[in-house]
């Protein structure tokens, strides 16, 4: 006969593993233990009634007990997926699921987070770092306004690191975008044009279809990604004279604007990119190279067997053309209109930026506002 115990649930096999059955508060639960041994398939029990114990404590008390793992997934689900970069977002979650290492919500705390913070700043930049305490922050809130989760209210902001003064990166004039558009591959002139003149991200545009194009209008009309509207939000782009006559030139072989030469959309560009700024050059002394050189290596056998190794290293066809990733082009858009003088709300709407900071980073980037201002007051 089976030993009695105080506890409310019963453990019996299935196969050689053990099962659970329990009642607690209203509550049925039936589940595998995982195990065949009967002392962890006991433990496993307990550690459910304690869990189902705290939680009801804490419905009590109108909160919600929770998991790390549980409010991560819920908040990716329901928030992160529809933003711009859901995967970036994921990956962050993950990170910081690792780095925090608890197990309920509810146990984080500051000295937590003041540990978390002193150790990854032996690894990343405190810009990175910001990055995931602001993510750590809106799922706190999210957690506390909208589900009412047990969270402890911890202020994150006072966990910020200093930052250097962000400098916006963008091509300096029409001169440089000009030879970075002559030295690509014809079919990429036209991608590098209508970036340029839209200030489209790379993603959109490789998934750009015709029927988003209203050529009687002269506009673009697709849905973008967003943090605060579930599916995304419409963005409507004017588009320039010069814009429309390159888009009326392109052949329509399938129902995407930017094509490959098999006329299937385009997935991956950095191969190309990289070629318009990157050589391959031979290496005779490999003692010459540094760390922060990127090498190609070749082998081969020569014809009496003996194994061969060819070293190359990356260098700049043009000295004056340093390299610029392919989104720096976007920034140029808006800053060459900060630059023209216009509005931060029109630059607002063309970007399809959610928030004006963001917009005021190519403000910033532009003196004409402030020189138009300091003439105002030392006119002659």
């Amino acid at each position: 006969m089976a030993k009695k115990h105080s506890e409310p649930y019963r453990l019996f096999k299935r196969g050689q593993i053990w099962h659970l059955y329990l009642t607690y508060g209203g509550t049925q639960l039936r589940c595998s233990t995982g195990t065949t041994n009967r002392a962890e398939a006991e433990e496993h029990a307990l550690q459910k009634i304690a869990d189902l114990k705290r939680q009801a404590e804490l419905r009590r008390g109108g909160l919600t007990s929770a998991t790390l793992d549980e409010t991560f997934g819920r908040y990716f689900t329901e928030k992160a997926k529809f933003q711009t970069r859901p995967s970036q977002t994921l990956t962050r979650l993950n990170n910081l699921k690792q780095w925090l290492n608890i197990t309920y919500l509810n146990e984080l705390n500051e000295p937590i987070i003041s540990k978390m913070v002193a150790q990854l700043r032996q690894k990343i930049k405190n810009a990175t770092i910001n990055r995931y305490l602001a993510l750590l922050s809106v799922v706190m809130n999210t957690a506390i306004d909208e589900w009412h989760y047990d969270v402890k209210h911890i202020k994150i902001s006072k966990f910020k690191l200093p930052e250097p003064a962000e400098n916006v990166k963008y091509i300096k004039d029409a001169a440089t975008a000009q030879k970075i558009i002559d030295r690509a591959p014809t079919w990429m002139k036209p991608m590098i044009k209508i970036a340029l003149h839209t200030g489209l991200r790379l993603g959109n545009l490789l998934s750009l279809k015709w029927q988003y194009i209203d050529f009687t209008s002269g506009a673009i009309d697709l849905k973008v990604k967003s943090r605060t509207k579930e599916g995304g939000k419409n963005h409507h782009i004017p588009l320039t004279d010069e814009a429309l006559e390159i888009l009326r030139s392109l052949p329509r072989t399938s129902e995407f604007v930017f094509v490959n030469s098999k006329g299937k959309p385009m997935k991956y560009i950095q191969t190309t990119w990289n070629d318009i700024f990157y050589k391959w050059q031979l290496v005779k002394n490999t003692q010459e190279l540094t760390d922060k050189d990127v090498l190609y290596c070749k082998k081969y056998t020569t014809k009496d067997g003996k194994q061969k190794v060819i070293v190359y290293k990356r260098g700049l066809k043009d000295p004056e053309l340093p390299y610029i990733n392919f989104h720096t082009i976007r920034h140029t858009t808006g800053t060459w209109l900060a630059h023209a003088d216009v509005n931060a709300k029109t630059i607002k709407e063309i970007m399809g930026h959610e928030d004006i900071r963001t917009t005021n980073k190519y403000m910033h980037a532009s003196d004409a506002a402030s020189r138009s201002a300091l003439n105002s007051v030392f006119h002659k």
